[in-house]
């Protein structure tokens, strides 16, 4: 019992551990520039201050744009994924299936960010000052060189306005027109990583690039081109802590099994327990008893009380009770006469049946007397 008692604290701290782990567990190696990534190349830090400064942060990872009328598209990317020239074949490109997508919402007069992250590419070292369009001068640590200017999604575009540019007159953001909504670019996004934001005034180039571009409506952070699109199960549509208890009621299944040693399966071999004899007078009374066959007992205590009164008198066995009832005492005969007749219930039964036991032995003790004087 001690040994199970030892198993079962065991097994609630290991899947404690493993709904931890599971729920928020990542390693360092598959952290990505998406909102719920705690890792170094998360954005999880940048997504609370947007939230803790008023505004609504949504997580999307849907196959196409699903934003509404005044939602502002945050979109994250790796720096390798360039526009797909025209003529391409969209359909066997999840990306450029997205892209449209985004297109179609900026031309009908939405706004979209770009944000470029580029983890192989070496970053400056030390800080670099950011001028910005409405006046303010940051400094910036790490900084990326500039990327070349055809990398720029959504081709082709209206007008392009510089917003951010270092003092090598390296551009960093711009702001282009496309038909009615306008798209920024954010050719490094580095500064707005776990890692990173903290240091120099990345945080406050974060915000005022948001607050800036825009002042109003929700943020939709449109993740798939970091993660891939995302076709949600029911475990994944109810959480994390949904996958981590699927994992521990496993767990918990073998467990149990284990304590308890639980077979399953066809049986080994047949058992059967070995009954008394009291095991078939208690199961037969309890027979009688269900079934009202009180004369069925009280023929049976009249049975044992004639043998019985056989022995004392030595009468032959085959002797009637007709006869034998001269023989007896006046107390015993009445008791054996109204055993003889209706009994109406199991109180009358217990009754009649005590008292003849006690009148026998009265019986049995007196002809025992006789005899020996």
């Amino acid at each position: 019992m001690k040994r199970l008692k030892w198993l079962f604290y065991g097994a609630v701290g290991a899947l404690l551990i493993i709904g931890l782990l599971l729920s928020v567990g990542q390693s360092q190696n598959s952290s990505y520039p998406v909102t719920d990534d705690y890792g170094p190349e998360g954005l999880a830090v940048f997504t609370e201050l947007l939230k803790s400064s008023g505004r609504e942060v949504v997580a999307a990872r849907d196959a196409k744009v699903k934003a509404k009328p005044g939602d502002v598209l945050f979109v994250p990317r790796r720096q390798d994924q360039a526009e797909p020239r025209k003529g391409s074949d969209s359909s066997k490109n999840p990306d450029a299936r997205y892209l449209q997508s985004v297109r179609g919402f900026v031309e009908s007069g939405g706004m979209v960010v770009f944000v470029t992250f580029d983890s192989e590419r070496t970053p400056y070292e030390g800080e670099a000052t950011l001028e910005s369009s409405w006046g303010e001068s940051y400094e910036v640590t790490p900084f990326q060189e500039a990327y070349d200017t055809d990398e720029v999604l959504l081709r082709p575009y209206d007008r392009s306005i510089p917003v951010l540019g270092s003092e090598n007159s390296d551009i960093s953001a711009r702001l282009v027109q496309i038909k009615q909504g306008r798209a920024l670019y954010v050719r490094d996004g580095s500064f707005l990583t776990n890692r990173n934001i903290d240091k120099a005034q990345n945080a406050a180039l974060a915000m005022d690039i948001v607050s800036v571009s825009a002042p109003s409506g929700r943020l939709v952070f449109a993740e798939n081109l970091i993660v891939g699109a995302e076709e949600k199960g029911l475990l994944a549509t109810l959480g994390n802590w949904a996958v981590a208890a699927r994992w521990q009621v496993l767990l918990l299944v073998a467990v149990m099994i284990t304590a308890t040693s639980v077979i399953f399966g066809p049986p080994r071999g047949e058992s059967s327990r070995i009954r008394s004899s009291r095991d078939l007078v208690d199961a037969v009374a309890d027979v009688l008893k269900r079934g009202r066959k009180y004369y069925e007992i009280a023929f049976r205590e009249r049975e044992d009380a004639r043998k019985r009164i056989l022995r004392v008198t030595g009468s032959d066995p085959r002797t009637e009770w007709s006869s034998l009832a001269k023989t007896v005492p006046p107390e015993l005969r009445d008791v054996m006469n109204t055993l003889h007749g209706n009994i109406a219930n199991e109180s009358q039964l217990l009754a009649l049946t005590h008292r003849l036991h006690q009148e026998l032995e009265a019986f049995e003790s007196d002809s025992r007397t006789e005899r020996s004087a």
